[in-house]
């Protein structure tokens, strides 16, 4: 009996380590632009932080591997941070040049950092990486 089960714990165990796996590529294929069900994705990428200013629509911040939570009003985004409008659009106000910016429906967005005092401004080759 005892064999069973630890047969069991360590198939149990190997099940669970591989879907982390598919999340992280799902995640990596989606940053790489790979075709996906649906229409292509424009990627693009900012300077800096940001705070949303309107949600018109389904748009998401992504918040882990591959848990997507719906944007609203008023929320903080952070460098690093990526979000995805379907859809929907999105109006961010960018904290370091306190210009307005509207995500068009079916972009990826992702908020990078600045690199030096004065770098303000659109980075496409970022996001294209």
């Amino acid at each position: 009996m005892k064999r069973v089960t630890s047969v069991i714990g360590i198939f149990t165990l190997a099940a669970l380590s591989v879907a982390p796996l598919r999340a992280e590529w799902k995640l990596i294929r989606l940053m790489r632009g790979d075709p996906e069900s649906g229409p292509p994705k424009q990627r693009v990428a900012f300077v800096g932080s940001a705070v949303v200013k309107a949600v018109d629509g389904k748009a998401e911040r992504l918040c882990g591997i591959d848990c997507w939570t719906p944007l609203s009003t008023g929320y903080s985004l952070k460098t690093g941070d990526i979000i995805q409008t379907g859809k929907g659009s999105v109006v961010l106000k960018l904290d370091e040049s306190q210009s307005f910016v509207k995500v068009t429906p079916n972009t990826i967005l992702r908020l990078i950092p600045v690199k030096g005092e004065g770098t303000q401004g659109i980075s496409i080759a970022a996001a294209n990486r």
